[in-house]
């Protein structure tokens, strides 16, 4: 036989960033996918609190902490990430392309690191959406709220029609909606860090 076998390249492992020295050996190193499978009440949302806001795991670990979650409000513990993290109360494959693009438009070594955590977005009532055979419809209705309803113009549209990037989409959905949806200073918050990553990620600011 005299066709050759086909070659075996090392594929290169991801460089060590320093952001994530000090994590305990035993946890997952970034980058990693983490899944956590369990009944209910069995603590998966308590371990995904730990491990977002204990110093002794992933604390200030990421640049961007972004939480996709059908049953957000149905479990007090949501109230705590939703104080200190992106959150969202449903799914959309929108949500998740949104992200890869903004990724895509950084070069390797100024790209934001991302922690993204879907939670509860394939139970019986989730219905994946067809992107773009909903989208005419999409902005006539709002999930999980009416904050936007009443602004003259929606926050989705202004983002889309001057392509902002993830970043500045969520300086204008959180300006948009403290007044609104009563988590006033904690939206605030998150404006001010959007701002601080778009400094430190687009203008080299320290």
């Amino acid at each position: 036989m005299d066709k050759k076998a086909p070659k075996v390249y090392k594929v290169k492992d991801p460089k060590d960033d320093d952001k994530y020295e000090g994590i305990h050996p035993h946890l997952p190193q970034p980058p990693a996918l983490v899944l956590i499978i369990g009944s209910v009440k069995q603590g998966k949302s308590n371990l995904v609190v730990n491990m977002l806001c204990s110093p002794e795991m992933y604390k200030d670990k990421f640049d961007i902490v972004k939480i996709i979650s059908n049953t957000l409000n149905a479990d007090p513990k949501g109230k705590i990430l939703n104080k200190h993290f992106d959150c969202e109360d449903h799914y959309d494959d929108s949500m998740v392309q949104e992200l890869v693009e903004s990724q895509k438009s950084y070069e390797d070594f100024e790209r934001p690191s991302v922690a993204v955590v879907l939670d509860d977005i394939l139970t019986k009532d989730f219905k994946k959406t067809n992107i773009e055979k909903e989208a005419r419809i999409a902005t006539d209705r709002q999930v999980g709220g009416d904050h936007y309803k009443t602004c003259k113009i929606q926050p989705v549209d202004y983002i889309v029609e001057n392509n902002l990037t993830f970043l500045e989409g969520n300086v204008v959905k959180y300006i948009t909606r403290h007044r609104r949806k009563g988590e006033g200073a904690s939206d605030i918050e998150k404006v001010i860090h959007y701002c601080e990553l778009i400094l430190e990620k687009d203008y080299g600011r320290e």
